[in-house]
């Protein structure tokens, strides 16, 4: 009886198919904060960059 279906290996077949989308969800909505938040620190630090930059162009056309 080849035809035969095992069920309950069927049934683990599913549960470990959905455990493991399951693991998969978790870890891109794991990478997309992290990625927020770095996009986050790139922005301060580009925005300390351009201040800086700005004060030294402040600097130079006052003669300092």
């Amino acid at each position: 009886m080849a035809d035969v279906i095992d069920y309950a290996l069927l049934r683990r077949l599913i549960a470990d198919e959905e455990q493991t989308l399951a693991d998969i969800e978790y870890e891109i909505r794991r990478i997309e904060r992290k990625l927020t938040e770095l996009k986050r620190e790139r922005d301060e630090h580009a925005k300390n960059l351009c201040d800086l930059r700005d004060l030294l162009n402040a600097e130079v056309r006052n003669g300092c």
